[in-house]
């Protein structure tokens, strides 16, 4: 093996960004992940990977607020990576700013029209902000067109019940 040339990597960046999610959740209880981020970006690890988890990190040790700019400036890089965009809007709503997020979430919706990660995290964050209606009018047209899981399902219904359709209006769901 080792005589073989090495192999280009051709990974999609949508990967290095899920690897660096999946590390940053399923990082062991007391470790210090964003320390972990930070010493990398001190060393000169300024990968879109690398400041991504560094983002995620600071959210999940509520520094939401210090994780917007980073996301601003990939997104301003990579314009074109859901994953930001749901990031970003997430930031925004853990730190407080409810309308921005909103924003994001709607520009998001725009460039990924029913990309389902994007949608369940945007019909969040409209809950959250108590826009039930809207959530479950975006669930359904998400729903309406691609098949729904057990939760997606039990989320759609929440969302319905809680803006007082008990119906569940236009559901196929």
């Amino acid at each position: 093996a080792a005589q073989y040339p090495p192999v280009p990597d051709r990974s999609s960046p949508d990967y290095y960004l899920i690897r660096e999610r999946v590390r940053v959740l399923t990082a062991p209880e007391g470790e210090d992940i964003h320390r972990e981020y930070a010493q990398k970006i001190a060393d000169g690890n300024h990968t879109m990977a690398t400041m991504y988890g560094d983002a995620l990190a600071l959210m999940q040790d509520n520094m939401a607020s210090q994780a917007v700019p980073i996301l601003k400036k990939l997104i301003a890089q990579h314009d074109d990576l859901h994953l930001l965009y749901s990031a970003l809007g997430q930031a925004q709503a853990k730190a407080g700013d409810m309308k921005g997020a909103l924003a994001t979430f709607r520009l998001a919706m725009e460039l990924f029209p029913r990309n389902v990660p994007t949608t369940i995290r945007y019909a969040q964050t409209l809950m959250q902000d108590g826009k039930n209606a809207q959530a479950h009018d975006v669930l359904l047209d998400l729903f309406n067109n691609i098949e729904p899981t057990p939760d997606q399902i039990e989320m759609t219904a929440r969302a319905a019940s809680a803006a007082g359709d008990l119906g569940g209006k236009g559901a196929n769901v």
